[in-house]
């Protein structure tokens, strides 16, 4: 009786054994079909060994990062970003539509960027795939500390694209100014215009910034012959705050005034 027990169960476990295997191997390529790997070389982010997309890198320790199409039209910027409290975290600003999300600063942050650009499809037919945008945004929409919680409304990407135009540019040259125009990558990107006032008989440089389409974007307010604190209001979201300025020359605060304005996408 014993064999003939043995005889019956035991097809059963020969049967099972080869649909074991066949369910594991089909939930393992099930896990890896979507998966794609993703090296960032040489300013060049691979997808399955294919060019993707460009991705520049400027500064030191903490890098700058620029994202392109690979015939070069700029669709992401993402700077360094100190917060408030001493955190440290990235800003991302797609340069189209000027939505911003902040990103957690991390070891390896440049492959961490590489391989959120291919997994949300953020290239789609060599141009920035609009629902790649939405998925980039909402991948990140997460605070980090308490720092980050008091930073403007960034409990959800930002919009602060102004009624200006944002001219396409790269962001990473110096600002200059010719005259009252402000100038980035040789084009004109804004203008400014400056007056003086008294406040309890101290003299204030009051510099109201407008777009190269003519709309006040914002206006800064500095002790005039004095660096220090900058008190800069802007208008598209009522914001303010508080920025350093390292001179007391007008054309130098004008320029790291832009400078922040630009680096913010207000500008």
């Amino acid at each position: 009786m014993q064999k003939a027990g043995y005889l019956v169960y035991c097809p059963k476990l020969y049967i099972m054994k080869p649909i074991m295997l066949f369910i594991f191997f089909f939930l393992a390529i099930a896990t890896t079909v979507d998966a794609q790997k993703v090296v960032y070389k040489d300013d060049i982010i691979y997808a399955d060994d294919v060019p993707y997309a460009q991705m520049k890198k400027s500064g030191g320790i903490m890098p700058n990062f620029s994202v392109l199409t690979l015939d070069g039209k700029e669709i992401l910027i993402v700077k360094f970003d100190k917060g408030e409290g001493g955190s440290m975290r990235y800003l991302a600003t797609f340069t189209g539509s000027g939505m911003q999300v902040f990103m957690k600063n991390e070891i390896g942050f440049g492959k961490k960027l590489a391989k959120e650009v291919v997994e949300n499809n953020l290239i789609k037919n060599g141009n920035l795939n609009p629902e790649g945008e939405k998925r980039f945004l909402l991948s990140n929409n997460t605070p980090y500390g308490e720092s980050e919680r008091n930073y403007g409304s960034q409990q959800a990407p930002v919009n602060i694209n102004n009624g200006g135009m944002h001219k396409e540019r790269d962001r990473n040259q110096a600002i200059y100014l010719q005259g009252q125009k402000l100038l980035q990558a040789n084009m004109v990107i804004g203008t400014y215009q400056k007056s003086i006032i008294s406040i309890n008989g101290d003299l204030y440089n009051i510099y109201n910034i407008y777009t190269a389409d003519g709309v006040k974007i914002a206006e800064a307010k500095t002790r005039q012959f004095n660096a220090g604190s900058c008190k800069l209001s802007t208008i598209n979201d009522n914001k303010v705050t508080s920025i350093n300025i390292d001179s007391d020359i007008e054309f130098e605060q004008i320029k790291q005034i832009a400078t922040y304005l630009s680096d913010h996408f207000y500008l």
